[in-house]
């Protein structure tokens, strides 16, 4: 649900058109509710960033990756990062990863 702490993964590149893609990152999010009806996870990367690997978004290369959760005591599969609204990546964007909750 909205308000999940998320911890998502990738090989993708840091932002804009950088060529630093595959070096495996992650970082945290806060899932919001989305825009869409889609059965989708989303949330919003915005400024004020906060620290590094806390405040985190997706960017070219990340796709597939995935977003774990906390759910029940266990970290489970919530998402598959699929898209974000920024082409640049920075804030702010809107990212979406399939639901496969």
């Amino acid at each position: 649900p909205p308000g999940s702490l998320g911890e998502i993964i990738g090989f993708g590149i840091t932002h804009g058109f950088n060529s630093d893609a595959g070096v495996k990152r992650g970082g945290r999010v806060t899932t919001s509710p989305c825009e869409s009806t889609e059965p989708l996870v989303c949330w919003r990367y915005e400024e004020p960033i906060g620290d590094v690997g806390f405040d985190s978004n997706t960017c070219r290369g990340d796709s597939g990756g995935p977003l774990f959760v906390l759910s029940g005591g266990q970290i489970v599969l919530a998402g598959v990062t699929s898209a974000g609204s920024n082409t640049s990546c920075l804030a702010p964007d809107y990212s979406t990863d399939a639901d496969v909750y």
